[in-house]
């Protein structure tokens, strides 16, 4: 019990408090579409290969896909995350956005942040609150009421910014003949934009030729890198979850064993894990080193890198179990609680050093139940 109540803190304190298991909506797969028939009245966290939403969601929305099209009604805020994201309907809340391409096509009520490789937020588009639009190639034809800052290496107005407009561009910047600026515009570029015939600029309008000082290439290059980890961590996470909805749908005894296992003996398991994780290099180096061991090596080297990848797995798979066993007493393996432990192994991971060194402890009885159990799978058919 020590030990549940010890995950529970580290683990699971962060990613429970936003979440409430009995009020969500949840659904995955390789393929996903949510028909205008079935409204959401819950936070719903959706996630798939592709993922389409034409419903109205009552309330918040996670959504995590290759690609994302929200065709419905949201009337909170909506986090999405996917190769391509399209957002064709009203937003009553905020709209955060990354993809490798992120298009706008309606109107949010609150605050927009669009980041990827192409930003478009498209005619008829509207941003009640402030907006941050971020990418390789941005434009903007929409209306944004609120301040709005662009950064990217091209950019394009040619709509209506109510607000004060900051930019800031590695190449070109111009403003189309329909573009409406009604307060202050400053911006970084390496020469003066382009303002098209008939385009309505303030008078207030301050360049700076971006001869960038050293500590601010540094700044931009800090950023950047930023945002290719935020992108490379998002598909991590998406990834894993539809691992963890692969593993659980289909060895879900295998699943169930390893989170009963790692629960059961917790430390024990943690034990194993790390046992084998420090002796597993060596052995495999040892072989590999000696010509007689060498395919031995190879083999037991490519088995160990599995081993390794599927306690990622597994991590998370056991990490829904615990919390389906303090919110109902019991251990359930399904791909419900799988995501809500990705989420929570994920929330944790953000957490400094106490988080880390749970979601390490995690792994490690991780690995350890599942070589256990491995072991007398195999002992068990031997004999």
């Amino acid at each position: 019990m020590k030990t549940h109540i010890f995950l529970a803190l580290v683990i699971l304190t962060v990613a429970l408090s936003p979440f409430s298991v009995d009020a969500a909506y949840f659904k995955a797969g390789e393929s996903v579409t949510v028909p205008k028939d079935e409204v959401i009245s819950e936070n719903a966290y959706i996630a798939g290969g592709q993922v389409t939403v034409s419903t109205s969601v009552l309330r918040d929305v996670i959504i995590a896909g290759g690609k994302v099209i929200l065709n419905g009604q949201i009337w909170g805020d909506a986090l999405l995350a996917g190769g391509s994201v399209d957002v064709l309907e009203l937003v009553q809340g905020d709209v955060r956005a990354a993809g490798g391409q992120v298009t706008l096509a309606h109107v949010v009520n609150g605050d927009a942040l669009l980041a990827g490789g192409a930003v478009s937020v498209l005619p008829g588009a509207q941003v009640a609150g402030d907006a941050v639009l971020a990418g390789d190639h941005v434009v903007m034809d929409g209306i944004i009421t609120g301040t709005t800052r662009i950064y990217g290496r091209t950019a394009t107005i040619n709509g209506t910014v109510k607000g004060p407009l900051y930019v800031n561009v590695q190449e070109s910047l111009s403003f189309g003949p329909k573009a409406i600026i009604e307060k202050s515009v400053i911006y970084k570029a390496p020469e003066e934009a382009v303002i098209a015939e008939g385009a309505k600029m303030p008078e207030d309008l301050a360049f700076t030729a971006t001869a960038l000082p050293k500590k601010e290439m540094k700044e931009n290059v800090a950023k950047a890198l930023f945002a290719i980890v935020s992108v490379l961590f998002i598909i991590k996470f998406l990834a894993m979850a539809l691992a963890v909805v692969f593993t659980v749908s289909f060895f879900n005894s295998f699943g169930k064993k390893v989170a009963v296992e790692t629960l059961d003996r917790f430390w024990h398991m943690v034990f194993v894990g790390f046992i084998a994780t420090v002796v597993a290099p060596v052995l495999i180096v040892t072989l590999l080193l000696s010509v007689v061991g060498m395919y031995v090596g190879f083999l037991v080297g490519t088995l160990y890198l599995l081993a390794v990848l599927a306690a990622g797995v597994l991590m998370c798979v056991t990490a829904g179990a615990l919390i389906s066993k303090l919110a109902k007493k019991e251990i359930i393996v399904n791909w419900k609680w799988g995501l809500l432990g990705t989420i929570a192994v994920f929330a944790a991971s953000f957490i400094p050093l106490l988080g880390w060194i749970a979601v390490l402890f995690l792994y490690f009885a991780s690995l350890g139940a599942a070589l256990t159990s491995l072991y007398r799978d195999a002992k068990a058919k031997m004999s």
